[in-house]
């Protein structure tokens, strides 16, 4: 131990007195007056990496919420998709399953494959075909983007499942596998608080909320209450809200309603073919997951803790 320690000053010695070109440091000139030696020039004074950095959010500071991308040039009905999949067996179509292996074993649309995004990138012979991804209908602002980027790397027609595995299932499609139970297919809809926040960020959510959640109006401002958390009374809300948007647009629901499955299952089967997504728990709930994130935000944005001033 004490000859590799000898052995480690040593090299930290030569390499001090020697430069990069090989000659010995100490042999050159001394500088004159007041000048810096020439390995000095360039070196910041210590002192600059105790600057505050005034850009670090402090603790009462959140990041600004991210902005979802609208998917109207990528969103596909189930209606628009299956002329699609009768393309995959002659290999013109290809769905992309995106969802856990386990998911997709249990059930997954006949003919779908099981892959990743990235697994296309590797496949340049299919920039032709005209592909669909397909993920359970949660977070689909996800697929948006990818699907903006794999236009992006050539492929010419990317499509996204509106609604997902949830809307294939509440349409009745057939599926390969185990057939889930109505409590399955509503649990499919049901949103966690973290679940909530990222379906909050998507832009084409019309966000409704029941007269029981009517507080939690303040966290999503362009939220609306119901009088009547009905079937049809929802409906209407829905068909009045689409006629102020441009023709062609999507529309998602996310509803924030403490509701049992039926109830789940009789509002989406009212609003088909838009998609569904139902959050029914406390607000307590929904604060304390928010708490967490911004813990987390402020924490990223501050970065790795620097040493003191001095040492």
């Amino acid at each position: 131990m004490k000859n590799h320690a000898a052995a480690l000053t040593r090299a930290l010695i030569l390499a001090m007195a020697f430069g990069p070109s090989g000659n010995l440091a100490w042999a050159q000139p001394a500088p004159a007056g007041n000048e810096l030696p020439q390995a000095l020039e360039g070196i910041e004074p210590a002192s600059g990496i105790c600057r505050r950095d005034e850009s670090v959010p402090g603790p009462d500071q959140a990041l600004p919420a991210p902005v979802a991308p609208h998917g109207e040039a990528c969103a596909i009905t189930v209606r628009e998709a299956l002329p699609l999949l009768a393309k995959v067996a002659n290999g013109d179509a290809a769905f992309i399953d995106l969802r856990p292996a386990a998911d997709y074993h249990g059930f997954h649309i006949e003919g779908a494959l099981n892959l990743g995004s990235s697994d296309l990138y590797a496949k340049p012979y299919w920039r032709r075909k005209k592909v669909v991804l397909v993920d359970s209908g949660k977070a689909e602002h996800a697929l948006y983007r990818e699907c903006a980027r794999l236009k992006q790397a050539g492929y010419e027609q990317v499509h996204v499942l509106h609604g997902g595995m949830a809307m294939w299932l509440h349409q009745g499609q057939s599926i390969m596998g185990r057939t889930p139970s109505a409590t399955q297919r509503a649990q499919l809809t049901r949103l966690s608080p973290a679940e909530l926040w990222l379906e909050s960020q998507n832009a084409d959510h019309l966000i409704l909320l029941d007269r029981s959640h009517a507080a939690m109006q303040s966290d999503f401002g362009a939220a609306h209450v119901l009088e009547r958390t009905s079937p049809d009374a929802i409906r209407m809300l829905v068909d009045k809200h689409r006629k102020t948007l441009p023709k062609g647009s999507l529309i998602s629901i996310l509803l924030i309603a403490d509701l049992p499955d039926s109830g789940v299952e009789s509002i989406q089967r009212t609003l088909m073919p838009i998609p569904l997504l139902v959050y029914g728990d406390s607000r307590e709930a929904f604060a304390r997951q928010m708490a967490t994130y911004k813990a987390m935000w402020v924490a990223q944005a501050r970065g790795p803790k620097l040493p003191g001033c001095g040492l």
